[in-house]
């Protein structure tokens, strides 16, 4: 019997990866052969690959995983506890660095005794045997190894951070760029019909803001979001009028006409979500994003299909028939 998984890469912006193998296969093979097709590094003492379910709980990658289940690869880096072990260890190393140069510094005297510092005015003259002597054994004194005290003043001084307004804008437009890559598709040049509007109920900043709680994540205004899409894909630079039939819930039907504005609608439309299939390929695509909303992948896409229910672009001639 055959087991196969889909798992989406966060570095491939959440494209998913299949992975196959016969029930039987040992975990580790099972890793090995995951490291491999995922492009990752087999490094002796490497942490175990770890899965995020649709639940969004972490899982081990193993042999015992469900057949036709959908996960998105965590990275080590990424994973819970793994920068507060790291920043352990690493605060531990320097430590210890810092406390052996000390000790080197201090000499051969006794622990916590600084060393005797003599009068230069009463140093008896010496000879030139004597100053050879000297000399030598100043060549030959052992000196401060460069690792420890390279690592000692690393400890000292603390790396200046970076802006907390760079930081911002970073994650802000990461953000933005893997939410139109789970959302959002390419449309085909034989559409004229199906763009994503820039304005009104339906538009893209209005699913942005539905998603994602987050004020910290949202950019300063609506231009600005438009501005950091456009620079993802085309625009239509006609500035044409888009058309649009509105199926309200209480069973309502109305025909919107929504004019663009800034650069005009981006040439890409919402990722079709009816049917169970695309769902679980959505979910499956919004394994990466997920985490940095603190949400579960599956709560994100039912946000969507809520959000996207009862939209439906449609041409010109139908508008002007329906109204």
């Amino acid at each position: 019997m055959k087991v196969d998984i889909s798992v989406a890469d966060p570095r491939r912006g959440g494209r998913a990866q299949r992975l196959c193998w016969f029930a039987g296969t040992s975990d580790a093979l099972v890793e090995a052969a995951a490291r491999l097709q995922l492009r990752l590094p087999a490094v002796a003492g490497a942490p175990p690959l770890l899965l995020r379910d649709a639940d969004g709980d972490l899982v081990p990658l193993s042999a015992a995983l469900p057949s036709g289940a959908s996960f998105a690869l965590v990275l080590p880096e990424r994973a819970e506890g793994a920068e507060s072990v790291g920043s352990e260890n690493t605060s531990a190393r320097l430590r210890l660095t810092r406390d052996e140069a000390e000790e080197t510094e201090r000499g051969v005297g006794e622990e916590g005794e600084a060393p005797e510092v003599e009068d230069p005015r009463k140093r008896p003259r010496t000879s030139l045997n004597n100053a050879r002597r000297v000399a030598g054994e100043v060549a030959n004194a052992p000196a401060i190894p460069a690792s420890a005290a390279s690592a000692a003043a690393v400890a000292r001084t603390p790396a200046p951070a970076p802006p907390l307004k760079l930081l911002r804008v970073q994650s802000v437009a990461s953000v933005v760029t893997q939410f139109l890559n789970v959302f959002t598709q390419a449309i085909g040049n034989d559409d004229n019909v199906s763009f994503i509007p820039n304005t009104g109920r339906f538009a893209l900043y209005a699913l942005y803001t539905a998603l994602v709680a987050d004020q910290g994540l949202h950019p300063a205004s609506q231009d600005t979001f438009y501005k950091m899409t456009s620079m993802q894909g085309k625009v239509d630079r006609q500035r044409a009028n888009r058309f649009y039939r509105h199926r309200h819930a209480s069973g309502g039907v109305e025909v919107v006409q929504y004019r663009p504005q800034g650069k005009g609608p981006l040439l890409r439309k919402y990722v079709p979500a009816e049917s169970s299939d695309a769902e679980r390929e959505l979910t499956l695509r919004a394994g990466a994003l997920a985490p940095l909303l603190d949400q579960s992948p599956a709560s994100l896409v039912d946000q969507y299909v809520a959000f996207v229910r009862g939209f439906e672009p449609i041409s010109k001639a139908e508008y002007r028939s329906n109204k």
